[in-house]
């Protein structure tokens, strides 16, 4: 799973490593791929842009303005949308830009598809990452159980923000419904909730779909 901080080992990578011979994984649970789920024979038959300036994405893993920041799919991390501007042509196969020759993705295993790609420094099992910057306005938390939010929180009594950032907070899955702990206090996604918000702050922090759940649950409790 290219888009992944932290790599899934799937179904299929445990069968090739089974049909080898070598290794038994009997005792391995595999884990839940989400690049490429449910999108059929268009992931593989189909580019990943219509060309254009800009291109159009034909599938919803990828994204099209360069610097736009986000969560991965996997929600391990911040992250950004990897265009680049090459120093050389890329190949015409990965031309997805009319404008320019050199503009695409900036990972060549995805066919120079631009996608959300996590910052080093944003990953959010990284818990080393709680040291990098003063105080902390926004009840962030980086550690083994945490991921990424779309979020306005900010502190009482600090600027309001006025536009969705991206951060990581602690959470956890509790009967299968996730919860996100903001200082200190577990905030919980119940079904029907889009939206949580903390007496401390204002702002909110957007739920997770209740189909992405399992998944993340399943991430937090492997």
């Amino acid at each position: 799973d290219t888009s992944a901080k932290t790599p899934v080992m799937s179904s299929i990578t445990l069968a090739i490593l089974e049909d080898t011979g070598w290794y038994s994984t009997a005792d391995v649970t595999a884990g839940s791929l989400l690049w490429g789920r449910n999108a059929g024979c268009d992931m593989v038959d189909l580019p990943c842009m219509a060309k254009g300036d800009p291109p159009t994405p034909t599938l919803p893993w990828f994204c099209v303005n360069g610097g736009e920041r986000a969560c991965t799919l996997d929600r391990s991390a911040s992250g950004f949308c990897s265009v680049t501007t090459f120093t050389s042509d890329l190949l015409p196969y990965f031309r997805y830009w009319t404008s320019s020759k050199r503009i695409g993705g900036g990972d060549l295993m995805s066919d120079h598809c631009p996608y959300i790609r996590g910052y080093a420094n944003r990953v959010c099992a990284d818990s080393r990452n709680n040291n990098q910057e003063g105080f902390n306005s926004v009840g962030r938390s980086y550690g083994p159980a945490s991921l990424c939010y779309t979020t306005t929180l900010s502190l009482q009594g600090f600027p309001a923000r006025s536009s969705d950032s991206f951060d990581c907070y602690s959470s956890r899955c509790v009967a299968g419904v996730l919860e996100v702990k903001v200082s200190n206090r577990w905030l919980r996604c119940s079904p029907g909730t889009t939206r949580l918000t903390h007496e401390s702050f204002t702002g909110h922090i957007d739920c997770p779909s209740q189909q992405e759940h399992p998944d993340l649950c399943a991430s937090l409790n492997p």
